[in-house]
């Protein structure tokens, strides 16, 4: 008997291993950070944003609210009508359990399908995946991002029969998921495309059709719809322009670099475009215009913006090879280090101070005081399992596994055709672990990969 198969986790080590998860992080935030939380990557925009709600309202006209979808804020905020005033501790301790038991519900629900032989290792994975632990203490998306992924994932996985139940639940999912960020459109197109497709949800299919829509577009109206009362601008944001631009020009790498070389030449705007960070409006993007920066205006200028990197990146189609190659590289890279090409770091003080006192090193030492030929074997080991478990879970499962790929490529084209950013790999760490530790353990199992998965 194979070495996967003899080990089985019990309900109360899976709780127990849960609790010491929660209560880590905890401390963690607690007694290291001064915030209480992580602020990386747009954490204090978010941070800013949710104590304007909790001053003003759902429809504050704070900047940071119309800038980005203003989902996440409004999601934290919300947590105060359940009796619990969002502190940064509360945040990290809501966001962490939540993390932890949708990497329960997982490993629980995969021991009944063809899947099992992966649950051990998977559920450490997961449970310890410092990036993971991480996010989740941070003020953002992301955690909730890729717990909500889980979940999606897990009900699709073991779901064997029409349940509307089920149904819901999914749709809710990818309904808060378009409403933290609307990149996760995709993935709620791709879920609904599969389910659609399923010969079990084939006497659901009208409903299919009613909920998927209501998902994307439900979403969508609630984000415009604040918006417009809130500041008159009818668009769920006004980021799309400057993160096109922010990674785009002949001299840009593709990362978010504002301090480096980006930005395209746009006749039709009055000035150059700029992304002003200030005490006040972290999140603000604003333009060098002659007339007022008014929300109505930044928004209109936004769009300008966006269709001017479009018609850019038509006009020069090799610079978007160069520059979707090189942000390619940067959504893979490491999270710390030298070879961290990112917005998860910044702002990061945790993961600096760990990295400054690993060996005496310093934070720019690489991944974890590694050189980078260190992590490219690491990176090659990974994608060696990542292979491995693709392969053989195509044999197991064909449509489930090209859903799992699909869902984890819609992340990383997005990223390729925006922004090269680290962070926007975070939500779909999962996927990439599950196919990590299945590769793994059918190295370790003798015996061939059981086919008798899930009925399609």
């Amino acid at each position: 008997m194979g070495l996967t198969r003899e080990i089985r986790l019990s309900h109360r080590l899976r709780l127990l291993v849960g609790v010491l998860n929660i209560l880590g992080l905890a401390c963690l935030a607690r007694f290291n950070l001064p915030s209480e939380m992580l602020l990386a990557a747009d954490g204090v925009s978010y941070q800013r944003s949710i104590a304007a709600l909790l001053n003003d309202g759902p429809f504050s006209n704070y900047p940071g609210l119309f800038f980005q979808p203003s989902g996440y804020p409004l999601l934290i905020w919300g947590v105060s009508f359940f009796g619990l005033f969002p502190t940064s501790l509360t945040v990290v301790l809501l966001q962490g359990s939540i993390h932890v038991l949708s990497i329960m519900f997982l490993s629980k629900r995969l021991e009944k399908t063809g899947f099992a032989r992966v649950v051990p290792f998977l559920f450490l994975f997961l449970m310890f995946n410092p990036i993971l632990c991480l996010s989740a203490m941070n003020c953002g998306y992301e955690s909730l991002a890729s717990s909500f992924i889980i979940i999606t994932v897990t009900l699709l996985l073991t779901n064997k029969k029409c349940e509307l139940k089920e149904l819901v639940i999914i749709t809710t999912l990818q309904a808060l998921l378009i409403l933290m960020n609307t990149r996760f459109i995709a993935v709620a197109v791709l879920v609904f495309i599969y389910i659609y497709s399923r010969s079990y949800f084939k006497r659901l299919r009208p409903q299919v059709i009613l909920l998927g829509s209501v998902c994307v577009l439900l979403p969508i109206f609630l984000l415009t719809a604040r918006n417009e009362i809130a500041v008159g601008v009818m668009s769920p944001s006004t980021n799309l322009g400057v993160t096109l631009n922010l990674g785009a020009c002949l001299k840009a790498t593709g990362a978010h670099n504002i301090y480096g070389e980006f930005g395209v030449t746009c006749e039709e705007l009055t000035g150059s475009p700029s992304l002003v960070i200030g005490s006040d409006q972290v999140a603000a993007t604003f333009f060098n215009f002659t007339e007022i920066n008014t929300p109505a205006t930044v928004s209109k200028y936004d769009t300008i913006l966006r269709n001017c990197v479009i018609k850019w990146y038509m006009d020069n189609p090799r610079e978007l090879i160069r520059l979707f190659f090189n942000k390619t590289v940067f959504f893979f890279s490491p999270f710390t280090g030298s070879l961290s090409t990112g917005t998860f770091e910044i702002n990061n003080s945790l993961i600096s101070s760990i990295n400054a006192n690993v060996d005496g090193l310093s934070s720019n030492a690489g991944q974890f005081g590694t050189t980078p030929i260190i992590y490219a074997t690491f990176i090659l080991g990974l994608a060696f399992l990542f292979l491995v478990g693709v392969q053989r879970a195509y044999r197991l499962n064909f449509e489930v596994t090209s859903l799992l790929l699909a869902l984890a490529a819609s992340q990383w084209l997005i990223s390729a055709v925006t922004i090269g950013d680290n962070r926007f790999r975070i939500p779909v760490i999962p996927l990439i672990t599950l196919f990590a530790a299945y590769g793994l353990t059918v190295l370790l199992e003798k015996k061939s990969p059981s086919t008798d998965a899930q009925s399609k």
